[in-house]
């Protein structure tokens, strides 16, 4: 499995405070002895060593100032700000490259005076300061619990200068800075907030950090989301898996798990081969279902930084999401009208509300020969008449009723309102649609029960039930007595 990098901005910032780190000790140790030894160093590798040391030192205040601007999302967009934040940075540079440095001996200790120390200090302690000043202003902004570790990070840097000018000759940057980088990486910077346990993918909260740079990076992103229809956790967490390997491999671009039954990707909305990328997109994902045997919903959002955020766009994948975790819980998956947890949900709501009902009719629906189907033709054929008769009522009661898997060959459904004219005109549809869809191979065939409710018979929604289930049995004796005759 290949290690996953959360792709942002801050992250791309601490990798550089990272590299900048090893190279700021590398040359503090090559300083530290050159400049104890300069009888016997060449001249230029000590200065040499010396200015890319303390350059590194600034460079690494004025990184941790961008991290923290990276990280709670501040967008400088003034050309002049922007200048006036870097002008500090650049001219340390131009010092430390072309200013002057000189050696003070203390006590049998060198260390080093002159403009390019000076400058460097000054662009830290600017650095500093602009740090204090955007978190004061930001305070809100920043998550509670990563305050701390910013806080932190700010301590740490500020001693590390302080100690480091009232102690010019013990090189202690490289110790603060390390600390700063451990602080940053536990605090901040965790991998493992990042990553799915269970399929290693990044996870939604690392989702939401790519989302937020991308918005800040483009003003109009597309995001491809791909929900996965699977009862089963474990197919779906393999599922999402296999679906991440196959696009590292075939685009080298990563997916995000942007909620437990779906996966991600996000693309410039300014591409200019957005529509042949979708689909090349879309077809390797449904390749895949294809392959794996399973169903997905495919959804495409595009989405403008100027008018949506990145949790409006996370909240919108959840509720979808919760959409179809109820329709799995609620819908029969064979058939697709309701299941039996959704019927005992509709008989608790009629039951608060019996009061109020007036004209409430209940079918109960009966497939007929299934047995003999099963027996003669096989059990995937008795499946096929199940889902024949269950598409003949959702497609003839559409605007009536809701159909309820009630159990394995019956059915249940409830009309609201209508009278008995209109129940006559609805089981007149349902005996045409039936003779249209019958073959013949597979006869569909069913006996069909109704009741109406009553205030005197029926105490409760079931006593509805059990009248219209014996006047179903009671027609479907009655079909068998004429089938024998």
């Amino acid at each position: 499995m290949r290690k996953k990098q959360l792709r942002t901005v801050t992250t791309v910032i601490y990798i550089c405070m990272l590299c900048n780190l090893v190279i700021n000790l590398v040359f503090d140790m090559i300083t530290k002895y050159t400049v104890n030894n300069l009888d016997t160093i060449p001249f230029w590798l000590e200065d040499s060593s010396h200015r890319v040391s303390l350059y590194t030192y600034n460079l690494f205040v004025f990184l941790l100032f961008y991290y923290l601007i990276s990280y709670i999302r501040v967008l400088i967009k003034s050309i002049q700000i922007k200048i006036f934040l870097l002008l500090p940075i650049v001219i340390s540079l131009i010092t430390s490259v072309f200013g002057g440095i000189y050696y003070v001996v203390v006590s049998d200790a060198k260390y080093s005076l002159g403009p390019v120390i000076n400058i460097n200090y000054v662009s830290c302690m600017f650095y500093i300061v602009c740090m204090i000043v955007l978190c004061l202003k930001h305070w809100r902004v920043i998550d509670k619990n990563r305050r701390n570790g910013i806080i932190r990070s700010m301590v740490l840097v500020t001693m590390r200068c302080i100690l480091q000018f009232v102690f010019p000759t013990v090189l202690i940057s490289g110790f603060f800075d390390t600390l700063v980088m451990f602080n940053i990486f536990l605090s901040l910077e965790d991998p493992g907030e990042y990553v799915d346990m269970q399929t290693k993918l990044v996870n939604q909260y690392g989702f939401y950090k790519v989302l937020e740079d991308k918005m800040l990076e483009h003003k109009e992103i597309v995001i491809l989301t791909a929900f996965v229809i699977e009862v089963d956790q474990g197919k779906k967490d393999h599922f999402m898996m296999i679906v991440d390997k196959a696009f590292r491999d075939e685009f080298n671009k990563g997916i995000y798990r942007s909620s437990e039954s779906s996966v991600s990707l996000i693309i410039s909305g300014k591409s200019k081969h957005l529509d042949k990328l979708t689909t090349r997109y879309h077809d390797c994902m449904f390749r895949l279902a294809f392959e794996n045997n399973i169903q997905l919903e495919w959804k495409n959002r595009e989405c403008n930084s100027d008018q949506v955020n990145a949790k409006t766009i996370i909240d919108e994948i959840i509720e979808i999401h919760n959409d179809i975790v109820e329709q799995q819980f609620y819908i029969d998956q064979s058939t697709g009208v309701k299941n039996r947890n959704a019927y005992n949900k509709k008989i608790q709501l009629f039951n608060q509300k019996q009061q109020e009902i007036e004209k409430l009719w209940c079918l109960l629906i009966d497939v007929n020969h299934l047995k003999n189907v099963n027996d003669t033709l096989g059990h995937e054929k008795g499946d096929e008449l199940i889902r024949l008769t269950a598409m003949i009522l959702a497609r003839t009661l559409k605007g009536f009723g809701e159909i309820y898997r009630y159990g394995g060959d019956e059915f249940v459904v409830f009309l609201e309102n209508i009278n008995t004219m209109q129940l006559i005109n609805v089981l007149e549809t349902i005996e045409n649609d039936r003779l249209l869809n019958s073959t013949d191979e597979i006869k569909v065939d069913f006996a069909i029960g109704y009741a109406k409710w009553n205030n005197n018979e029926d105490r409760y929604i079931e006593d509805l039930v059990r009248r219209a289930d014996r006047n179903m049995y009671a027609i479907k004796k009655n079909m068998k007595n004429i089938e024998q005759m």
